[in-house]
This record gives structure tokens, C-alpha cells and sequence, in this order.
């Protein structure tokens, strides 16, 4: 496996999902997305998916331009300064 400099490998214990963070997300996606809800077709159950994180996405990057960052690509950077 060839290291990365900007990515860090956390390896979790196995079988203890209440010490992995992205469990949380799992949950809260299955609730939101799929609990008690039918989608006719895995297109239907994608967009439902999409616009889980689409939504998600949005409350990030609100909060980031909040505090004077942007995301771009991928990438956090700071809001252009104006004088």
C-alpha cells in the first residue's frame, strides 16, 4: 500500500461500530432515506441517496462561507478579502 501525505489510515476495532464515526452516518442515512419509505425502483432509492448528501453538502459549505472559506473541488480554501 503507498502512503499518502494528506490521508491518514484509521484502522477501528472490528465489531464495535459505536467507535466508528461513519456508522452515524449510516444510520441517519437509513433513516432518513430508507425507514418506512418504498422507492419503486434503485433510481428512485439513488436519488433519494443523492439528495441526502446534496443537502448535507449545502450545511457544509454554508458553514464554511460563515467563517470566510469556500469549497472548490474538493478543497477548503479562504473567501477572497475585500477591503
Amino acid at each position: 500500500m503507498e502512503a499518502q501525505p494528506r490521508i491518514e489510515v484509521i484502522a477501528f476495532p472490528k465489531y464495535t461500530p459505536e467507535e466508528n464515526p461513519k456508522e452515524a452516518t449510516w444510520k441517519d442515512l437509513k433513516e432518513e432515506v430508507s425507514h418506512h419509505r418504498w422507492h419503486e425502483t434503485m433510481a428512485d432509492l439513488r436519488t433519494a441517496i443523492d439528495g441526502y448528501y446534496q443537502a448535507g453538502k449545502k450545511h457544509v459549505v454554508n458553514f464554511l462561507q460563515k467563517f470566510g472559506y469556500r469549497w472548490v473541488d474538493g478543497v477548503i480554501q479562504p473567501l477572497p478579502q475585500t477591503v
